[in-house]
């Protein structure tokens, strides 16, 4: 077993094998008879491969292939090698990928043809039954055939050569089988073999095309089964053959060994065909058998369809009455007239039939063509005429009743569910209630002298924006109010802000209005049958609303927006006042309790809580998690003893602890010393490369190379200590930031902006109690952020706790203090950058090429489960049961 042939190669030894095979015919003294000579002097296609010799055919099919077989053809060839495999096998036979790859492998091995010399060396025959897998065999037996067609005769290798062999046969043994063959080839394939076909716009023509295009499949399988056999039995032999002589004699023997039974197309009635020509009664009773079971209502006036449109009753009346009286004129033409006559004797004659029966074949066929809706129509002629009747007879009963008009409109729309809108107590007919005076004239205008099925099209393109038109404000406001009370969430509508009430208000004035009841019914779960299909799941979802009505879809928006509007109004006041949150949490945290000393809680109150409060009240937070876990954040970077009861007490306690003199409030003593910088532990990365190198692993390694570089090292050592903000320390510790500083430039800012928001309102009469408080807590806010009562104070004195070894001073360190990062920290914290350089490095480039060889891997995969499934449906095809040799298909059941 050798490396896999490409398909060039396989070609090439292809086109090999017939040079050499004309080389070795020549060579023996074979040469081209006189005729033949002409012929091929003349061309092939100049004279019709119907009219050439089969040593001409033969010789001309050999040369092709050996100038012409193509790479394109090799592919196909072995797709066809693998079809077989899969056939033969059944069952057995493992997925086409598989197959193809152990063909590849196998073809041809040891095969070859060089030029120079016109030597063809045949590939070694594979041992048939010496393989575990019973597949493997069928592949070593077909690749054997096909090794011994190079010898025997290499004029056709591919399938379509042999079929497109067999066809034009067929047609030179029954030209009456040209449309089967047409339908098989093509026009242009049967003028390039010679075979002018008829005129293409002929109806009888066109009737046997038709006719034969729901049989092609079953013929095809007819025609694959007996070159294969054929096929087998040429192979068996031995020397040089002509495989193509072989087909054709064939053919010749048993033309439908290869098409199979072909059916006669007149289907004859099962009835008396004298007396239905010849006695009035049972023609007219035949008549109107054969257009009920076709479809015809024979008597309106008593189908409960009709019964409640007399337009309609009195047009199905007069077609019936219209093609009776067609079909008698068709029996008396064909008595009467000659050339009629005629004609029915000669196609009776034709089909084997007496006269009477090709006649009443001939009016049931007309029967059932005026009641079939023909290709591109959207009715039967029959509907068409009784449409066209009834329609007549009501535009001109409103010429003398025109008040009729609008009575008949408003019972077509009752009647028709499809135009039925959505009101608040479910979906009702339209009526002139509903929509506005304006609108209901040009309806009943529109609807007194056009078609009815026009009109209703126009009014179903308008009929939901002429019922919202008509649909006022204040319903709408009255159901929005009815809708939030009802819904699960216990919203009150007067807890909603201005715009969120108005804009629900205008949604479903917009709507037309929304039905409570179907809003409120619960969600339909899809069917279990698709709970482990999640393509289909999510179908199915998409084309359900989720499993909710269209009301329900309609509310859930309608309430999901005024919860977002309630929880937005929660996270301002939350921000503005997070006391109460900041407890609970200290609270969950077991910090604090009922039984808390209230030294500790006092001093929560007056020295803690007032700070974190200011931190909040500049938070972006966009949610409530998100608020929770900033100050989660704030609560975490707190000193022990602010949040410790037990920690508040050992160092705020003068009697628990002796303290250092002249320092109050700070334990004397001891001082901890700063820890060594740790080093970066690269084994808290490992785990995330490992998983990054499955997927990306092309990132991987360029994350283990920045990683090398020494910058990363000491970017790490640079935040694995506690980083101190200095200036903001100094800030605090002296009294409030300096002016001139940021942070005092920036509360200035704040304060002057209230301060020019209250000068304003003061100026125009807008003032009131809200606005002074606003000031007045500025001002306090300012005071508090920078230890002074305006932007000019002087710089207020320091107080002990903020001298050297005073809690407050500690205080403030740990405040200004950034903890040191761990290893695990920074190396989260470097990804985005490393994401960012890496899109700008040689590695990205890599990562790129392997996804696009993936992709193209995976389209490829798609394409041979795509051929997979095409090769299923054909074995499903060929699979099927024929009707038998000598079918006969003239109907003589009842029609």
């Amino acid at each position: 077993m050798g490396a896999p042939l490409s398909y060039e190669q396989i070609a090439a030894i292809i086109r090999g094998a017939s040079k050499y095979y004309i080389r070795e015919e020549t060579a023996s003294g074979k040469v081209l008879t006189k005729e033949a000579a002409a012929i091929k002097a003349a061309g092939p296609k100049a004279v019709g491969y119907d009219r050439q010799p089969d040593a001409t055919r033969f010789r001309s099919r050999l040369e092709k292939v050996g100038d012409k077989f193509t790479k394109a053809q090799a592919e196909t060839y072995v797709d066809q090698i693998v079809d077989e495999v899969i056939f033969l096998a059944g069952g057995d036979a493992p997925s086409r990928v598989k197959v193809e790859n152990y063909v590849r492998i196998n073809i041809f091995q040891g095969a070859s043809y060089t030029e120079d010399t016109g030597i063809f060396i045949n590939a070694d025959l594979l041992e048939p039954f010496a393989q575990e897998e019973g597949w493997q065999n069928h592949v070593h037996m077909e690749l054997n055939r096909k090794s011994k067609e190079l010898e025997r005769d290499p004029s056709m290798p591919l399938f379509e050569d042999k079929l497109r062999h067999v066809l034009v046969e067929v047609v030179e043994s029954n030209p009456n089988l040209e449309p089967l063959a047409g339908l098989i080839l093509s026009a242009d394939v049967l003028k390039a073999e010679g075979i002018a076909p008829p005129d293409r716009t002929d109806d009888d023509y066109a009737a046997a095309m038709s006719f034969y295009s729901d049989d092609v499949g079953q013929i095809l399988n007819y025609t694959k089964e007996s070159i294969r056999n054929e096929s087998y039995s040429f192979l068996d032999g031995t020397g040089r053959g002509n495989f193509g002589g072989v087909l054709s004699g064939a053919v010749r023997e048993d033309l439908y060994d290869f098409v199979g039974p072909i059916p006669q197309t007149t289907q004859v009635p099962s009835i008396d065909h004298k007396r239905f020509m010849t006695n009035d009664e049972y023609f007219n009773e035949t008549i109107d058998r054969w257009l009920e079971e076709n479809g015809a209502v024979i008597k309106p006036s008593d189908n409960p369809a009709l019964a409640s449109d007399p337009y309609l009753t009195f047009g199905y009346g007069n077609a019936n009455r219209t093609l009776r009286d067609k079909y008698r004129k068709s029996r008396k033409d064909y008595i009467e007239n000659s050339d009629m006559n005629r004609t029915a004797n000669k196609g009776a004659e034709k089909e084997g039939l007496d006269t009477d029966q090709w006649i009443a074949a001939k009016i049931f066929g007309e029967v059932q063509d005026d009641l079939t809706i023909a290709e591109g129509e959207e009715e039967s002629e029959y509907e068409s005429i009784a449409s066209n009747q009834a329609e007549t007879k009501r535009l001109n009963g409103y010429q003398h009743d025109p008040q009729k008009a609008g009575k008949d409109l408003k019972a077509a729309l009752a009647l028709n569910p499809d135009l039925w809108v959505d009101s608040p107590d479910g979906k009702l007919p339209v009526d002139d209630k509903r929509v506005n005076k304006q609108t209901w004239a040009d309806w009943v205008q529109k609807f007194a002298t056009n078609p009815k099925d026009e009109v209703m099209e126009y009014i179903g393109s308008q009929i939901n924006d002429a019922v919202k038109a008509g649909f006022k404000r204040s319903e709408a406001e009255s159901q929005g109010k009815d809708l939030i009370a009802q819904m699960p969430g216990n919203l009150v509508w007067a807890d909603l802000s201005v715009d969120q009430q108005q804009t629900i208000i205008d949604a479903i004035q917009e709507r037309g209005g929304i039905s409570i009841s179907q809003a409120l019914v619960p969600r339909v779960e899809p069917p279990m049958a698709l709970r482990d299909d999640i393509e289909a799941l999510e179908r199915w979802y998409d084309a359900n609303r989720s499993g909710l009505t269209v009301d329900a879809e309609f509310a859930n928006n309608i309430m999901e927006y005024a919860q977002s509007g309630i929880t937005e109004q929660a996270l301002v006041k939350a921000i503005a006042e997070p006391e109460s949150m900041i407890f609970n949490m200290l609270k969950d945290k077991g910090l604090i309790s009922s039984s808390s000393d209230m030294d500790f809680l006092g001093y929560l109150s007056e020295n803690v809580i007032p700070e974190m409060t200011t931190r909040i009240g500049l938070s972006d937070a966009t949610s409530m998690p998100a608020l929770r876990r900033e100050i989660e954040g704030l609560i975490e970077t707190l000193p022990a003893y602010q949040i410790n009861e037990a920690d508040y007490k050992r160092q705020m306690d003068p009697t628990k602890m002796p303290m250092a003199p002249g320092f109050p409030g700070v334990p004397g003593g001891y001082t901890k010393p700063e820890p060594p910088v740790p080093g970066f532990d690269f084994s808290v990365a490992t785990p995330e490369i490992q998983a990054l190198a499955v997927e990306r692993p092309e990132f991987a390694k360029y994350i283990l190379e920045q990683m090398k570089l020494p910058g990363f090292a000491e970017d790490f050592r640079d935040v694995a200590a506690p980083q101190l903000d200095e200036e903001k320390f100094r800030a605090t510790i002296s009294g409030g930031p300096d002016p001139g500083s940021v942070d005092f430039e920036r509360q200035v800012r704040k304060l002057e902006a209230e301060e020019r928001l209250y000068t304003r309102a003061v100026n125009e009469g807008l003032d009131d109690q809200a606005t002074y408080e606003r000031l007045e807590k500025a001002q306090e806010q300012f005071k508090k952020e920078t230890g002074r009562a305006t932007p000019t104070s002087d710089t207020p004195a320091v107080g002990a706790a903020f001298m050297p070894g005073g809690f407050a001073r500690e205080a403030a360190r740990q405040q200004f203090t950034t903890p040191a990062q761990t290893s695990a920290q920074f190396f989260e914290s470097r990804l985005p950058g490393f994401e960012r350089r890496f899109e700008q490095s040689p590695f990205f480039k890599l990562e790129q090429e392997r996804t696009e060889r993936e992709g193209e891997a995976k389209a490829e995969d798609q394409r041979i489960e795509e051929s997979r499934l095409e090769t299923e449906r054909r074995r499903k095809l060929r699979g099927g049961v024929g009707a038998g040799r000598g079918r006969t298909i003239v109907t003589r059941g009842r029609a």
